[in-house]
């Protein structure tokens, strides 16, 4: 009997993790702007004049957008690529990563992790390496 309530609650247990996991898969599907920078407990930058905008697109590909550094006055795209998360490790990977211009955000490297410190409905904060927390708000 006790056997038995055990692998009732392991497959309790496991399907609210994979529901969680998909929650934030759907969560973070969608366009995000880019609102200001926090270091060391501080919001040292605020909206920016040129802020960069995310497009993480449900097929698992995404879009990065900036007026300033588009490559013309018709298309602001800047990058595009592939999106993963890893939900064990709280973990935004963005790879295969084509720039357009040559404009990058955080890094010109193929693949990056980004750790996503926190995800609201509206809100996402996440963090490239040491270099602050960035927010974004859906757009």
């Amino acid at each position: 009997m006790k056997q038995r309530s055990l692998i009732i609650l392991l497959v309790l247990i496991i399907s609210i993790l994979n529901s969680c996991g998909e929650r934030v898969q759907t969560n973070i599907v969608g366009s995000w702007l880019y609102s200001g920078k926090i270091i060391n407990g501080d919001n040292v930058d605020r909206v920016p004049e040129c802020p960069d905008t995310i497009e993480f697109i449900n097929n698992g590909s995404y879009s990065i957008y900036n007026d300033c550094y588009g490559p013309d006055n018709k298309s602001s795209v800047v990058e595009r690529g592939d999106w993963e998360l890893n939900k064990t490790l709280d973990k935004l990977i963005l790879k295969e990563r084509r720039f357009v211009t040559n404009y990058t955000l955080y890094s010109s490297s193929q693949e990056i992790e980004l750790d996503i410190l926190d995800l609201q409905s509206n809100t996402l904060k996440i963090r490239f390496g040491t270099e602050g927390i960035d927010i974004f708000q859906r757009n």
